[in-house]
């Protein structure tokens, strides 16, 4: 879901199991920029209709969307919503094992490893109305 955390394997994959992760990251709910993305080039969606022609433009666009569906974006700087609530300001989001799947826990500076700050995928600026921490991303 937008605002996980998630792993990324030795292919630069993603993935939801802690033990495959080499670093973590945080899919994005609303990317500014999008770089180094081929998924909506003609060779992947195909070619765009004339708007005029509703019924094929109406098509394609549901195909589009279908296949945009599947592409995950991965918050690289700025400021992100992330699914961890129950943190404050100040503290950092560091992913953890939930039953082989990743997580996220907020940690104070001063209670961080050296380990723990290298694996975080940011810093608590603030909280959501909904309680989840928005970060600013830190990528490793």
């Amino acid at each position: 879901a937008k605002g996980d955390i998630c792993g990324v394997n030795s292919d630069g994959k993603l993935t939801n199991t802690f033990a495959n992760a080499i670093s973590f990251v945080v899919k994005s709910t609303d990317p500014s920029y999008v770089g180094g993305d081929s998924w909506g080039t003609e060779e992947i969606v195909g070619k765009k209709p004339d708007m005029e022609d509703t019924e094929a433009y109406a098509e394609w666009e549901a195909e589009f969307e279908a296949k945009r569906a599947v592409v995950d974006r991965i918050a690289f700087a700025g400021q992100v919503p992330v699914n961890v609530t129950g943190a404050t300001p100040g503290q950092y989001i560091v992913p953890v094992e939930d039953n082989g799947n990743i997580s996220g826990i907020a940690k104070d500076e001063a209670d961080l490893t050296l380990a723990e700050y290298m694996r975080s995928v940011g810093k608590v600026v603030a909280i959501e109305d909904d309680g989840r921490a928005r970060i600013i991303v830190k990528v490793a």
